[in-house]
Order: C-alpha cells, then structure tokens, then sequence
C-alpha cells in the first residue's frame, strides 16, 4: 500500500496530497474542494536560477543539486482530464486554468 501525505487547507478550501508514484518519484497533487478558489494555487521557487519552461512544456527549476523537470500539469473537472501548461508570472509558477469551467465543481 502507498502512503500519502494530505496537508489539509494549505489553501482556503484546498489540499496537498503528497505521495510516490511507481518509481518512486515524489509527486503531488492539489485536491480543491467545491466554492474553493484555484486561482489561489501558487508555486515560489527560490534561491536557484529562474525557472523556465522548455519546449515540450515541462517546468525546470535547477539549483545546485541539480535539476528538476515536471511534466505539463493535468487537471481534472468531474472525472474528465483537462491538459493544461505551467505559467510563469511575478516570480510565482501558476497553472493555466483557462479551460476550467467555474461554473462547475
């Protein structure tokens, strides 16, 4: 059995689910509860070289123990995927919610 970890409201109304997929990479997931705002969602990376995203739409964020790659972000809205991409703003790392519908939980 997989463990997870769930960081209950790190957002009003949004949580972190932290867990290790198959090959045992850390992964993560946020969970937004129905009337919670999305938009909240915020990723500050610091101390390291900008991050960028590259041409296969993949974040990278290099420091000096390396490099880290995640994969363009996926969404989900009442069981349906919804392919998305990283945005890049004010120095936070957003996800692009443009084809979520906010009408719907």
């Amino acid at each position: 059995m997989k463990k997870k970890i769930i960081v209950k409201d790190v957002y009003k109304g949004i949580d972190w689910i932290l867990y290790y997929d198959k090959e045992n990479n850390l992964k993560y997931d946020f969970y937004v509860h129905e009337n919670a705002d999305p938009h909240q969602i915020k990723i500050e990376y610091s101390g390291q070289a900008p991050p960028f995203i590259d041409n296969e739409g993949n974040l990278i964020v290099k420091n000096s123990f390396g490099e880290i790659k995640e994969a363009p972000p996926v969404l989900f809205q009442n069981n349906q995927r919804i392919d998305s991409k990283w945005l890049i703003a004010d120095d936070y790392i957003t996800v692009d919610l443009s084809s979520v519908n906010s009408n719907s939980p």
